[in-house]
């Protein structure tokens, strides 16, 4: 009994190798990236820097809804009410 009815050699081999590629690159990815830096770990550092300055700012958004939800009940009365 074959696992791998009609495929030659090679087609195993190339889905060996496709699997071990994607396993191994971020392997490799990750271990490389520790001692120099990749664009994933400066993206990541930049949402962080990003989200910490978001915590001094005032939340306005929430000031935003708050006025639309009150604009749509006064236009629309009876129709916001959750």
């Amino acid at each position: 009994m074959r696992y791998l009815p009609n495929h030659d050699l090679l087609d195993v081999v190339a889905l060996v190798w496709f699997f071990l590629c994607w396993i191994g690159f971020p392997l490799y990815s990750d271990r490389i990236g520790k001692s120099r830096g990749n664009l994933l770990g400066l993206m990541a550092q930049q949402r962080e820097d990003w989200m910490t300055r978001m915590f001094g700012r005032d939340n306005r958004m929430v000031d935003i809804v708050c006025r639309l939800s009150l604009a749509f009940e006064r236009e629309h009365p009876g129709l916001g009410g959750y």
